[in-house]
């Protein structure tokens, strides 16, 4: 479900998943949590490391010996990026921005989104640039940006990206955040096709 992390399947030890309830409490902030006055069973564990925070989140992901929560994962996930994993950065991101069993925040997706195109990730520059292109479903949260889009997309294609390189063709089609030009949308489709992106899939 989760991009790269699904890459890496993590095998939690036995002896974390029994410490688990001893761990509730707050957690130490985290990009979008939301933990001040929660009770306290709501509130993700605590970790101290970035690949505890991953354990754990993917532990409430999966349902690896406790309950499938995605909003505890989502929490854990953030605390994992904040220190510093860019895989939990996706991982937290796309629940934020699917909102499936979890809170529902496309400012805070757009944000993680952001910091881990920054570090050079081309999905993700392709992920934030679809939510500018596309505007949040919920009202205000993100509003439509397509020069910022095609400024993404732009990033995401020159990364390797295909899928972005035929996005960012679309909007010179379309003339949407860019001056409209065939040539340049042609040239953009030609390298999707040549990075493999097949849009009948």
């Amino acid at each position: 479900m989760f991009a790269s992390s699904e890459l890496r399947r993590v095998s939690l030890v036995v002896a974390l998943v029994v410490a688990l309830a001893r761990l509730v409490q707050a957690a130490d902030g985290g990009v979008g949590a939301t933990d001040a006055g929660a009770p306290v069973a709501d509130r993700a564990p605590a970790c101290t490391t970035a690949a505890d925070c991953s354990k754990l989140g993917n532990a409430y992901s999966k349902a690896i010996g406790v309950k499938r929560d995605f909003e505890m994962a989502a929490r854990l996930f953030e605390k994992a990026c904040d220190l510093g994993s860019v895989d939990d950065c996706l991982n937290a991101a796309q629940i934020r921005q699917a909102g499936l069993g979890a809170r529902r925040d496309e400012g805070v997706a757009l944000r993680l989104f952001q910091r881990v195109c920054e570090k050079g990730d081309a999905t993700a520059c392709r992920f934030a640039a679809e939510i500018y292109e596309h505007g949040s479903r919920d009202a205000g949260a993100v509003p439509v940006n397509p020069t910022r889009a095609a400024d993404l997309y732009d990033r995401a294609c020159a990364g390797g990206d295909g899928a972005a390189c035929d996005s960012l063709a679309g909007l010179y089609r379309r003339g949407q955040g860019v001056k409209k030009d065939r040539k340049k949308a042609a040239a953009f489709e030609k390298r999707a096709r040549e990075l493999g992106f097949d849009p009948r899939e």
